[in-house]
């Protein structure tokens, strides 16, 4: 994902500063997630269940996470012969301010770090990352 886009019909470039809710829900065709450290926002839903992707990582400006934002991503992918990388970690910014429930509910990697200045985590919201053996939380 760019972290600008250009608009021919106002012939001006804008920043990508969120991705609205079931943006790319349950989307199979995209293996890789890269996005800008120009997001602050995720709604509702808009990377859930793609199960499909193998490697994401999460933008380093985050202040917002939905509801099952980032939830289920690669469940699917060895079924299909994809490799998945689980040894990476997931990193979860210390900007996030908002963390809806379920935000990054089932994932695979096997270390989850939690950013200092997280202050709220929702109702599950690390829930069934079963490959997680290593999780950080900031202090109190």
């Amino acid at each position: 994902m760019p972290a600008e886009v250009y608009c021919e019909g106002d012939d001006r470039t804008y920043t990508v500063t969120s991705v609205k809710d079931r943006t790319f829900f349950q989307n199979q065709n995209i293996f890789k997630l890269t996005l800008p450290d120009t997001i602050e926002e995720m709604g509702e839903r808009a990377f859930d269940q793609m199960f499909n992707v193998t490697e994401f990582n999460v933008p380093k400006n985050l202040k917002v996470v939905g509801y099952q934002a980032m939830g289920y991503l690669g469940w699917e992918a060895k079924s299909i012969g994809l490799t998945v990388n689980t040894d990476r970690t997931l990193e979860i910014p210390g900007t996030v301010e908002e963390w809806g429930d379920c935000g990054f509910a089932g994932n695979m990697q096997k270390s989850i770090v939690v950013g200092e200045g997280v202050e709220y985590i929702g109702t599950y919201g690390l829930s069934g990352n079963y490959n997680a053996t290593s999780v950080t939380l900031p202090p109190p």
